[in-house]
């Protein structure tokens, strides 16, 4: 059993770091996005997503009882507001290449 502890500990360590890198390469990924012109999101959008993202995971958590508490309605992931932002984009850079076939897809 304390072999399994150490292991899910460092698993553990290693998905935290992950998280970390992954948030960080979203938002330069942003950033790099609006200076192309993207519409969405703007960073206070990405920012309050991933923030209320990272608590809904939490409270999933033995530790949950150390995070704010999210209503159910303020729970999230980033798949649904990440397709609607997609879709706004997508249809942002058609209009800007002059692509109707694109717009009319979607």
């Amino acid at each position: 059993m304390l072999d399994r502890f150490v292991q899910t500990a460092t698993q553990l360590d290693a998905a935290l770091a992950e998280v970390a890198a992954l948030g960080h390469n979203l938002h330069q990924i942003q950033a790099r996005m609006r200076e192309l012109g993207s519409p969405v999101p703007n960073g206070a959008q990405l920012d309050s997503l991933g923030y209320r993202c990272l608590l809904t995971a939490c409270a999933s958590t033995p530790w949950h009882r150390h995070f704010q508490v999210l209503a159910p309605s303020e729970r999230r992931s980033f798949g649904a507001p990440i397709d609607i932002w997609r879709v706004t984009n997508e249809k942002h850079l058609a209009l800007r290449l002059g692509d109707q076939t694109i717009i009319e897809a979607a």
